[in-house]
């Protein structure tokens, strides 16, 4: 934890200008709010993949996988947008604490419509919990192009596209008939906001920072999903020998062997921010989707 973060949960202001953090800052490491923002963001992410777990063991796993994918890439790109958002602007005043509540606010949300994405392909909580977690970070870009003069290109490039993406979310709400499409346009204007709004002005970032952030989200992920997806108190035990050879004999507890993966993905000083966000969404996905597929073996080997 960094002395600037120690500092400011004694001597916190209103609002602070968002000018940018110090790229080359000593010591940055993730804040408490962010790490309670992770805990809070996979509640969704084990959820749609407890949901997978059970369809793949149902077989009924190509409808669940698709649902899956469209609820993970929300989040993904809910929670990607926000940690580079907090490296460049973390200013930790009160503004900037209530925002990222009102980000928590939309993750949870997001999180109470899973299951109905999984049982009714209905998506309008979800959309719902996304929009207000998007629309939030929209407020924090508006203050950064009133403080950040250098960057207020960006800024309000930002704002605006996320703005737009939003009402065309919402309006799928009204119109449900039109997903696919919205699918098919929406998304990958999403994807590209980045890119477009940085076009203006580059915004800072800190490479540790990110580092970090990445690395212990992906510790969290795997840790809620649950270690080697073991089933659950109703399931009857099963043979344990036969479900680590099904796994290859490592035995180790995820803790283990997770840091040998952050490192593996540690990205380089000199990759461009927006192809380090995208090489990581493997990385992040990929946790829930083993850890359900572990235990997807567990259960068989139950039922001998």
């Amino acid at each position: 934890m960094s002395q600037r973060t120690l500092r400011g949960a004694f001597h916190t202001h209103l609002a602070s200008p968002m000018r940018g953090r110090d790229a080359a800052e000593l010591a940055r490491g993730a804040t408490p709010l962010e790490l309670f923002f992770d805990l809070v963001v996979v509640v969704a992410v084990a959820l749609a993949a407890e949901r997978l777990h059970h369809a793949i063991v149902e077989r009924v796993g190509l409808a669940s996988l698709l649902s899956y994918a469209l609820v993970f890439l929300a989040i993904w790109l809910a929670w990607v947008n926000f940690t580079w958002f907090a490296s460049a602007y973390d200013t930790d005043d009160v503004v900037y604490r209530l925002g990222v509540l009102v980000i928590m606010t939309g993750a949870l949300v997001l999180a109470a419509g899973v299951p109905l994405v999984f049982d009714q392909r209905d998506f309008r909580l979800v959309v719902t919990g996304y929009v207000i977690m998007r629309l939030a970070l929209v407020t924090q870009w508006i203050r950064v192009a009133i403080d950040d003069a250098p960057r207020r290109g960006a800024a309000l490039r930002f704002a605006v596209g996320v703005t737009a993406c939003q009402v065309g979310w919402l309006s799928l709400v009204v119109v449900p008939q039109l997903w696919p499409l919205a699918w098919g346009v929406l998304l990958p204007i999403e994807l590209l906001i980045p890119a477009w709004a940085e076009r203006a002005a580059r915004t800072p970032f800190h490479p540790e920072h990110i580092t970090e952030r990445y690395g212990l989200f992906m510790i969290i992920v795997l840790w809620r999903v649950g270690p080697g997806g073991v089933p659950r108190h109703t399931e009857r035990p099963g043979n344990w020998r036969d479900y680590v050879r099904a796994r290859g004999g490592d035995h180790r507890q995820p803790s283990h062997r997770v840091f040998d993966v952050v490192d593996l993905f540690r990205p380089a000083r000199g990759t461009p921010p927006r192809v380090r966000a995208d090489s990581h969404r493997l990385e992040l996905s990929a946790p829930a989707d083993l850890r359900r597929g572990g235990g997807c073996w567990r259960r068989a080997c139950c039922r001998h």
